[in-house]
């Protein structure tokens, strides 16, 4: 009976612990000077995302080489595939509309689980030939500041710096980002929890519809 308690114990303070780390932020930077860079630092410990360090690429490529070729399994995407493929086009069609609402509902949750530090932006347009520049500036500003106008909307910016110039006398174009964010790691859980089990749900209802739509064999 004691060790019965010592277990329920045990696992109650692993359960509180995995709790208490749903509610420890998680903070990344990501940065653009030439190269792109992606930290995170989880509890004061940093983690390098990329570039990733090369001895382990090295020894990603080389396992590898080293292993024989062998046949893959099908993956969880390719069965989905040939299910709707067997479904029909009209059920199909129904499914990745349904599945679309699931998305953008889940992506608007897991943006909400993102604050937004610091967002500095540095872009100079260049082409070295000014009609060219000027087109180019346009087609930038065009395709920059909307999704940026969404983003914000969806999750919580504090400081933004935003400066994009066209500049006639540079050869290249020169750009620098700067971001970093932190995620509140309970709310994008919540958010792939939903997003799972409404896809289950909904393949639930697709695969009792199929089955009830087959003629019953006499």
């Amino acid at each position: 009976m004691a060790l019965a308690y010592s277990l329920l114990g045990l696992c109650g303070l692993v359960l509180v612990v995995l709790l208490l780390l749903l509610f420890v932020p998680v903070y990344a930077t990501i940065g653009y000077d030439g190269d792109w860079r992606i930290r995170l630092r989880v509890l004061g410990i940093p983690i390098e995302l990329f570039p990733r360090p090369q001895a382990q690429d090295k020894a990603a490529t080389k396992a590898g080489q080293d292993k024989p070729d062998s046949k893959k399994k099908p993956s969880k995407w390719q069965q989905i595939v040939t299910e709707l493929r067997a479904d029909g086009p009209a059920a199909t069609l129904r499914y990745l509309s349904r599945l679309a609402a699931l998305v953008g509902t889940a992506a608007g949750r897991t943006l909400r689980a993102v604050t937004v530090d610091k967002l500095h932006l540095e872009w100079i347009v260049a082409t070295g030939e000014p009609a060219d520049t000027a087109v180019r500036y346009g087609q930038v500003c065009t395709a920059l500041y909307p999704p940026l106008a969404a983003i914000g909307r969806l999750m919580r910016i504090r400081r933004q710096e935003i400066r994009v110039e066209p500049n006639f006398l540079l050869q290249e174009s020169d750009m620098r980002l700067d971001v970093r964010l932190h995620i509140a790691v309970y709310r994008l859980v919540a958010a792939l929890i939903a997003l799972a089990a409404g896809v289950l749900f909904m393949r639930e209802t697709s695969e009792s519809a199929t089955a009830g739509n087959k003629p019953k064999e006499e």
